[in-house]
């Protein structure tokens, strides 16, 4: 029964199914369209009311990946299009779902290696909500630029969060500012940006070194989607290199 896992006004995004895309950077994830359930028509269909400038040209005849986001998961179901139609100015849209739903695990971004070096300062709660409220590049830049200038080493990213090795003893659940490089379509790009920490171990194999995985706070959609496409511009080059 679908209303036993899934409820009005949860989040739907919807994707194409096992398609190969040339510029992935583009096609903002396989991303079709976003929205959210207005009802709960049968065991099989739901309606949904599309976000505001969503146009997708969907067809009839593709199976297309559906995820529903609700408060304490993420489920992947294939669905097909069954109609759409236009109310009081909202889109809205019927799918068939065609498959059982698959609880999958909240984080939605892909994580790549990425080998760069990062700066980090810690903060406290009071420090990080006066970032949050005023976004002041200027704050940020002077708070990270406060520390001891030590740089550290970045593992991977993903438009979630990042990973990094560290000497500094850096407590689960700590908030960070970090400042780090991405070199997106041949264009240096700075972040500043404001983080929590999700994991913090020592690493085995490596004396006094920490192991800090962190994911963003307060980060713009803009900030998220040229770290998307920077993920997807390494996931391409190692692709590249692999086929050589």
């Amino acid at each position: 029964m679908l209303n036993e896992h899934i409820c009005k006004d949860a989040k739907i995004k919807l994707y194409l199914a096992g398609e190969i895309v040339e510029d992935f950077a583009d096609k903002n994830s396989f991303q079709l369209c976003a929205g959210r359930i207005t009802n709960i028509v049968s065991d099989s269909e739901i309606e949904a009311r599309l976000d505001d400038g969503a146009f997708p040209d969907l067809k009839k005849n593709i199976c297309y990946m559906l995820h529903i986001h609700v408060s304490q998961c993420v489920y992947r179901c294939t669905a097909y299009y069954h109609s759409m139609y236009t109310e009081d100015n909202q889109d809205y849209v019927c799918l068939e779902i065609v498959s059982p739903l698959e609880k999958i695990q909240r984080r939605m971004h892909q994580r790549v290696s990425c080998h760069s070096r990062i700066a980090i300062k810690v903060l406290d709660k009071e420090q990080i909500q006066e970032i949050l409220k005023t976004q002041n590049l200027q704050l940020m830049k002077t708070s990270v630029e406060s520390g001891d200038g030590t740089e550290y080493s970045m593992v991977d990213i993903s438009g979630g969060g990042i990973r990094f090795t560290t000497k500094q003893e850096i407590k689960f659940r700590d908030y960070l500012l970090v400042r780090f490089e991405i070199l997106l379509r041949n264009e240096m790009i700075t972040y500043y940006i404001p983080g929590q920490v999700v994991y913090s171990a020592p690493l085995p194999n490596e004396q006094e070194s920490y192991d800090v995985r962190m994911k963003y706070i307060g980060i713009s959609e803009a900030e998220r989607e040229q770290i998307i496409q920077f993920v997807f511009q390494l996931e391409r080059q190692a692709l590249q290199k692999h086929q050589k």
